[in-house]
Order: C-alpha cells, then sequence, then structure tokens
C-alpha cells in the first residue's frame, strides 16, 4: 500500500471540503447584505455546479484510492517507479494409503529411487514472497522466491519465476514482451491444492525463455498470442500425488544436470481468444505447443537411465535400444469458463519423445456459494477427474504398460475438494484424491528381452495411493 498517496488523497479531500464550506459562507453573507436581485438567482446555481465539480473531484479521488488499496501493495512510488511485494504461505495436513512401497517394494517394483512416507504428517508447505517493480514508460520487473518444505526430506529455497518486461498496456494487455523464468501461458490458476496428472507432467515446473505476444481487445473478445524461445525441460521423475512420494511416473522438469544442458532450445507458440460478458463472466479457448528435440540424456533415460540418476534407473522398459529418433512435441487446448458462481476448466495435451507416446486430460467443475458471514464469507465445491496414459510405438510392444516399472503405467485420479473462505486471502482447502493406476498385464522377461515374460509375484494390481490434503493459506 502507498501510504503517501493515501495521506496525499486524504488532504485533497479534507482541502475541497474546507473550500465548499467556505463557499457555503460567502453565499451566505452575499444574501445578508442583500446583493442585487440577480446576482442572488444565479449564486446559487453557480454554487450548486461548484458543489457538483468539487463532488466529482472528491469521488474521482476515492475511487482512485480503494482502486490502489485493492490492486496491490505497493511500499512507494518514487520518481515514476513503483514497488509492491505479494506473498504467500501454506501449512498442509497431509495422509496416504500406505501400501505403496511397504506392500510392493518386495515384489521387483522400480521405485525410482522414492522413498517410503506414508505417515500423517502436519508441516509448513510453502512460503513465497513476489516482489515486482513497475516503470512509468510500460517497463517492470518481477520475482518469485519460494521456501517449501516436505517430511524427511531437503528443505528447498527456489527461484520460481523472475523476469522483466515491457508491455503497452498495463497487466500485459496490447504488444509485450518479456525475458526470464515465467509460467507457460497455458497454465491456469489452480483452485485445488493438488496438481492434475497433466500439470505434473508435462507444465508445473517454469523454464527460462524469450516471449513475445499480444492481448488485444476486439470487442467484445480478446485476440491473444504468444510465441517464445525456451531454454527446454529435461525428461525425468515425478512422484505422482500431492506428498511426490508415490510411485513416479514421466515428467518435464527444469534441468538440474549440467550434463544436460546442452540439450535442444524449445519453440513455443500460444494462440486463442477471450469471449468477455458482464462483470468477471468469460470463456478463454487456447491451442499451445511447443517443438524441441530430445537430447542425449533424455535417450539416455528413455533406454534405461541417467548414468548415477536413481530417480531414472531402469528407464523405460521396452524402449528399443537402437532406437536414436529424437523428434520432440506437446500440443494442447483449454477451455475456461466462468459464468457467475460457476467456473468449468478443461484440458487436453498430447506428447512426443522419440517412440514414447503419451496423453493427458482433465476436467473440473467449481462452484462458489457466497455466504456473506461475518468469519464465513464463502465455501466452494471442486471435482477434478483426469487420466494420463502411456504408449509406445513399437511392433509388438501391446499395451506397453509394465508392472516391474512404474513410470510406463497409465494413471488416473479423481478429486473431491472444498475451499472455504473465511474472509478475504485466508482461505481452508480440503480434498480427497482418489488415485487409479493401471498397471499393466505385461512384463518384460528379464532372460529374453521379449514381451509378456512372466508376472511378478505377489501380483500388483491396485496399488492403494489415495491421498487427503488439508491446506490453510494465508495471502497478502
Amino acid at each position: 500500500m502507498n501510504y503517501t498517496k493515501l495521506l496525499g488523497i486524504a488532504f485533497t479531500i479534507l482541502l475541497l471540503g474546507n473550500t465548499i464550506l467556505l463557499a457555503e459562507e460567502a453565499a451566505e453573507e452575499e444574501s445578508s447584505e442583500g446583493a442585487e436581485e440577480a446576482a442572488e438567482e444565479e449564486a446559487p446555481a453557480e454554487e450548486e455546479e461548484e458543489v457538483d465539480e468539487l463532488q466529482q473531484r472528491i469521488d474521482a479521488a476515492v475511487e482512485r484510492a480503494l482502486a490502489e488499496r485493492d490492486s496491490g501493495n505497493d511500499f512507494f512510488t518514487k520518481k515514476g517507479a513503483e514497488f509492491s511485494l505479494s506473498g504467500k504461505f501454506e501449512v498442509n495436513f497431509h495422509a496416504t494409503r500406505a501400501d505403496t512401497h511397504r506392500q510392493h517394494a518386495a515384489a521387483g517394483v522400480n521405485t525410482n529411487g522414492y522413498k517410503d512416507n506414508t505417515d500423517p504428517q502436519l508441516y509448513v508447505d510453502r512460503f513465497l514472497l513476489t516482489p515486482r517493480f513497475d516503470l512509468d514508460a510500460g517497463f517492470y520487473g518481477v520475482a518469485s522466491l519460494e521456501f517449501r518444505h516436505k517430511p524427511r526430506q531437503t528443505d528447498t529455497f527456489w527461484l520460481d519465476e523472475a523476469y522483466v518486461g515491457w508491455s503497452s498496456q498495463p497487466k500485459d494487455k496490447g504488444f509485450y514482451f518479456f525475458v526470464g523464468i515465467r509460467a507457460e501461458m497455458s497454465r491456469l490458476s489452480r483452485i485445488s491444492e493438488s496438481y492434475s496428472l497433466l500439470s505434473a507432467a508435462f507444465d508445473r515446473d517454469e523454464d527460462a525463455s524469450v516471449n513475445f505476444g499480444g492481448d488485444y481487445d476486439l470487442g467484445g473478445f480478446d485476440l491473444l498470442w504468444r510465441v517464445g524461445y525456451a531454454d527446454g525441460m529435461e525428461l525425468s521423475t515425478r512422484g505422482a500425488g500431492q506428498s511426490g512420494q508415490n510411485f513416479p511416473s514421466i515428467a518435464d522438469k527444469r534441468k538440474s544436470s549440467v550434463a544436460n544442458t546442452a540439450s535442444s532450445p524449445d519453440w513455443t507458440y500460444n494462440l486463442g481468444f477471450n469471449l468477455h460478458f458482464e462483470d468477471k463472466d468469460h470463456i478463454l479457448f487456447l491451442v499451445h505447443g511447443k517443438h524441441s528435440r530430445l537430447s542425449d540424456n533424455d535417450l539416455a533415460f528413455l533406454k534405461g537411465g541417467k548414468a548415477g540418476d536413481a530417480q531414472t534407473a531402469g528407464g523405460y522398459h521396452g524402449y528399443p535400444a537402437t532406437d536414436e529418433s529424437k523428434r520432440q512435441e506437446r500440443y494442447g487446448a483449454l477451455v475456461d469458463a466462468q459464468f457467475g458462481d460457476l467456473n468449468f476448466t478443461a484440458r487436453w495435451m498430447g506428447a512426443s519423445d522419440g517412440k514414447l507416446r503419451r496423453t493427458a486430460y482433465y476436467f473440473q467443475p467449481f462452484y462458489k456459494i457466497e455466504v456473506g458471514a461475518e468469519g464465513f464469507n464463502s465455501i466452494g465445491l471442486l471435482y477434478r477427474y483426469g487420466s494420463l496414459t502411456n504408449d509406445l510405438a513399437v511392433d509388438g510392444a501391446g499395451t506397453s504398460n509394465f508392472a516391474s516399472s512404474s513410470i510406463s503405467w497409465d494413471r488416473g485420479e479423481s478429486v473431491v475438494g472444498v475451499v472455504i473462505e473465511f474472509a478475504k486471502n485466508f482461505l481452508l482447502k480440503i480434498e480427497y484424491v482418489q488415485v487409479l493406476e493401471d498397471v499393466g498385464e505385461q512384463d518384460l522377461d528379464a532372460t529374453t528381452g521379449a514381451f509378456g515374460g512372466p508376472a511378478l509375484t505377489p501380483t500388483i494390481t491396485d496399488p492403494q495411493n489415495d491421498e487427503l490434503v488439508i491446506q490453510f493459506e494465508v495471502k497478502f
């Protein structure tokens, strides 16, 4: 909040109010002295016009003050520059079904270096600070500094986003460009605490990039576009579910290995439109994608794992060891619609990595019920269903889902949640995540290397990895 501005506005309001009182006193004095009849007839009209003008100026000043109060947390404004700071604090309670590793590790399942962590936990999940500066010329800079804590894991201090840019209109309206680490244009604000399978696999991490784009109001709808040149992600693994400890799947992750920095960059594209109606009602439609090439490390991961990296050990069972195809594509579409208190979101994504083909989708309705009681603003009801499938484009691969390798499993999820807003920026989220995993009936015979090898003992049919997540969130 810019307190200097508020004090200035308050002083202006007092000064204008005093002017009104002086004008009224002057009018009374003229009347008592018996001014001419014509002047007496004109004075009320002139006074009324002056009061109306002053009232308009007061209303405008109050409106600016309220807009500034709601738009951010400006610390100061000096010589054409504004600095603001926002943030978020999250405390989680998390519990998951306990047979993830204890029951199946002895069966020969590749856990990719992930450790069992199935006891209920209460912990500080995240503390996020986002400083921002804006210049009069349209230039700005943003950084998101994130401290994360996971039980029984190493605490991390993470530079989530950091970028500088310019836009011809405020808030990336009109033509704009930026350079740095920033979220994908296709990423929507999460209502739930848990990530969808699609997001966990393809766009949870941010990437360093240079981008040009536009957001143009064409009367009734906005035309949106963005093209970019990004550093590129690496193929790795990520634990399914909120805990990150369940059997992992393949995910695009920000590069962490020096040896992988030689991988090809990504060319990205986004094109869409946003139909806007009264209030905040809208329908957003966007197509997006990226084109790149697999790095040598990515191919090594698919074929058998990166050297010295336990989380990629074993690779993708059945991936042809002699194949050198490096084509890498991502392509998808999303719809986000808001009508009153009802929001509906749906996304679809397709991906190819050499011979590996993946598809993912989800749909999510959310309905917010306004309560308006003191200490209880609203309650929201959420449901999400999602899917992630894996297939090899190899003759004779069959289902290409292997019981002994979790990164080959097809995934599903069903999420039921409640979001309670006690006051503005004070939220309680309660979610139950049902994790649905198809482990497949085929295996790769370790002796002959042929598909359809012997089944694991004991047989893995339905790992119980359901989760309960309760989060208290404060924004500022």
